[in-house]
């Protein structure tokens, strides 16, 4: 389902993110001659593609919650959209 690949998704994202602190940002590459160079971490470049894809599947999800019509909840009144901006009311 949609909610279980966004789950996994964040599960991802806490390991790349384990790897880029423990490992750094940078990884260096050495080539002939002894020459290094300097690259980001492979995982960067990850972390950001499956950030991308999680808030894709956030958009899915708020519109499949969107469309879930509460009876007696009037158009004008987006319960949703409340309690995600904080909404203190119960």
């Amino acid at each position: 389902t949609t909610f279980k690949r966004y789950q996994t998704q964040l599960k991802i994202l806490e390991e790349l993110n384990k790897v880029m602190n423990d490992e750094g940002m940078l990884v260096t590459k050495e080539y002939v001659k002894g020459r290094k160079n300097l690259y980001s971490s492979p995982a960067v470049a990850e972390f950001n593609r499956t950030t991308d894809s999680a808030n894709k599947t956030v958009v899915t999800l708020m519109k499949i919650i969107k469309e879930f019509n509460v009876d007696g909840m009037s158009d004008d009144e987006d319960l949703l959209m409340k309690t995600i901006n904080g909404s203190d009311e119960d």
